[in-house]
C-alpha cells in the first residue's frame, strides 16, 4: 500500500511540475511575442512602404503576372522561381534591381523618411544643358549619375537590412521561443506582403542548394499563409451556414 501511495504522490508531483512548467513557458512565449511586436513596429514597419514600392516596380516590370503566381511561393529557391517565371527570371531581376535608373530616389526617400520630394530632388546634381561633347555637360551628367547610383546602392542595402530584421523576428517563432498566435492577427498581413514582394530577391540569394538564406522567414510565411487561407475558408463555410434574411 505504501508503494502505491508513494507512486501516486510522485506522479502527482510530476503533474504539478509539468503544469507549472507549461504555464511559465506559455507566459514566457507570450511575453517574448509581445516584445517582438514592439521590435517589428520599431525596426520593420517604418521601412515597409519604401521597400515594397521599389520591389513592386521591378517585379511588375519583369513579370506582369507576378501577383497571380504569389500563391505558389513556397520554397523560395532559384529553382522554384525559374519554374514559375522562366529560366532567365533571376538574371532579369538582378539586372533591374542593380540598375540605378530603375530607382525613384525622391519617391523612395518620401516613403522612407517623409522627406518632401521637392527637397530630395534639389539634392540631385543638376544637368548642364548643351552638347554632350561639352566637358561641363559630361561632368554634370557624371555627377548626377554617380549620386543616383550611390542612393540606389544605399536603398538596395537597406532592403536587405529589412529582410535581415524580418529573419531575426521570424527566428523566435520558428524556434519556439515565442508564440506566433499572439501577434498573428495584427502582423500577418504586412509580414506576408513584404515577403511576397521580396520573393525574387530571396530566390536570387538562394541559388545554391543547401545554403539557403532566410529559412525562418519563409517558414513563418508558409505557416501564416496556410493559417490565413484556413481562416478564410472557415469564414466562407460559416457564411454559407447563416440563414438568409
Amino acid at each position: 500500500m505504501s508503494v502505491i501511495v508513494s507512486t501516486i504522490f510522485v506522479a502527482y508531483q510530476i503533474f504539478l511540475f509539468l503544469r507549472d512548467y507549461r504555464q511559465k513557458h506559455a507566459h514566457s512565449e507570450f511575453e517574448t511575442a509581445y516584445k517582438l511586436a514592439g521590435y517589428y513596429s520599431k525596426n520593420i514597419i517604418p521601412s515597409l512602404n519604401a521597400a515594397e514600392f521599389h520591389l513592386r516596380r521591378i517585379n511588375k516590370k519583369i513579370a506582369p503576372d507576378y501577383n497571380k503566381k504569389a500563391s505558389k511561393f513556397e520554397e523560395f529557391t532559384a529553382k522554384e522561381a525559374k519554374e514559375l517565371f522562366g529560366d532567365d527570371i533571376l538574371e532579369k531581376f538582378f539586372k533591374e534591381f542593380s540598375d540605378y535608373k530603375n530607382f525613384d530616389y525622391p519617391r523612395y526617400e518620401f516613403l522612407l523618411n517623409s522627406t518632401p520630394t521637392t527637397e530630395t530632388t534639389k539634392k540631385i546634381p543638376a544637368l548642364v544643358s548643351g552638347k554632350a561633347s561639352n566637358p561641363k555637360v559630361a561632368e554634370s551628367a557624371k555627377k548626377r549619375a554617380d549620386y543616383l547610383k550611390e542612393q540606389a546602392f544605399i536603398a538596395n542595402q537597406h532592403i536587405t537590412f529589412v529582410l535581415n530584421n524580418i529573419e531575426y523576428f521570424s527566428m523566435y517563432f520558428c524556434s519556439g521561443l515565442a508564440s506566433s498566435e499572439t501577434v498573428y492577427p495584427s502582423l500577418h498581413q504586412t509580414f506576408c506582403d513584404i515577403v511576397i514582394d521580396s520573393y525574387l530577391l530571396i530566390c536570387y540569394m538562394n541559388s545554391q542548394p543547401g545554403h539557403e538564406l532566410y529559412i525562418h522567414t519563409t517558414t513563418l510565411y508558409n505557416d501564416w499563409t496556410a493559417k490565413s487561407l484556413a481562416n478564410h475558408e472557415h469564414k466562407k463555410q460559416q457564411a454559407k451556414k447563416m440563414p438568409e434574411t
